[in-house]
């Protein structure tokens, strides 16, 4: 068996109704050279024996059993990845799909750019029976300390995985943000301009489900570790506007450390903090005008 160049992690759970559209969209990858990893956190549904039937068709799909309660999804990523044997990783949502050149053009831009560790793309946003929506257009690297600006069309180099220790239990439900913000201290990030990844909306998905309160601590969560252990947040810029998100996250819920966040943000970005803070005051409409020219972030 030839060694793969991309591993792809695929975390299920009671994944039934879109897992098969999700591992053919592997299976029709126009670079061949890849494994697939699905782990499954004990499935009650019928997610185990469509697994098996892939499985049994093609050698390049594996299965790990992993219970939920042993780290969510940051445990399973962890664990898949664990048995990775590719240059470049990736993981794909159970409702999610890859379009056919998605690896093919991700790998090759790594391959030819040694000074990027990670790369991510556009991506669709499609309905529940895979039909296009509208583009997700993702913003450059620089806006990582605006919001999470990855997700979910992206590919890294192993190094990267075992330079920054993986996924972290703790942050479930912004596993992935709290990756970018630590990879970054050890790698550059490029943004390749097309859609390469359909985001599949419908009412079961993880972020559907968990709340926008949770989801939100969990990035306080996140945001937390990278400015008390991220070089590239020690201070300036950077670390100021990565605040302020805390900050609106924080204040947005009322949470106590808003106060804290809000002085961190005007003690490194005061021109930052004060742009923000006047946005609130202009009309809807003519911040939304002005937005235009300034790529949305007055």
């Amino acid at each position: 068996m030839s060694e793969p160049i991309v591993s792809i992690v695929l975390p299920t759970m009671n994944g039934e109704r879109f897992i098969a559209h999700a591992i053919q969209s592997v299976l029709d990858q126009t670079e061949d050279r890849w494994e697939l990893i699905i782990v499954d956190s004990n499935s009650e549904d019928r997610t185990p024996q469509i697994i098996a039937d892939y499985a049994a068709r093609d050698h390049r799909i594996r299965l790990l059993c992993h219970p939920k309660e042993e780290g969510r999804l940051p445990g399973a990523l962890n664990a898949g990845f664990a048995q990775a044997r590719g240059r470049y990783f990736t993981w794909l949502a159970d409702d999610n799909i890859l379009y056919p050149q998605t690896l093919a053009r991700l790998s090759t831009f790594l391959d030819y750019r040694s000074e990027v560790g990670l790369v991510y793309s556009h991506f669709n946003k499609i309905d529940a029976h895979g039909y296009s929506l509208r583009m997700a257009r993702r913003l450059p690297p620089r806006y990582l300390t605006y919001k999470n600006v990855v997700t979910p069309s992206f590919l890294y180099r192993r190094e990267v995985d075992s330079m920054i220790g993986g996924y972290r239990r703790e942050t479930f439900l912004a596993e992935d943000y709290d990756f970018w913000l630590r990879a970054k201290d050890v790698t550059n990030f490029a943004l390749l301009p097309e859609a390469l990844h359909g985001y599949r909306f419908h009412p079961y998905n993880l972020t559907a489900t968990a709340g926008r309160l949770a989801i939100d601590k969990a990035v306080l969560i996140a945001i937390d570790h990278a400015l008390d252990t991220c070089r590239w947040l020690a201070r300036g810029q950077a670390r100021g506007e990565l605040a302020w998100q805390a900050y609106e996250l924080a204040a947005r819920h009322h949470l106590p450390d808003s106060a804290r966040y809000w002085r961190e943000a005007w003690r490194h970005a005061p021109l930052f903090a004060l742009r923000r803070t006047l946005k609130t005051a202009i009309p809807k409409p003519v911040r939304e005008r002005l937005g235009r020219r300034d790529g949305g972030y007055l």
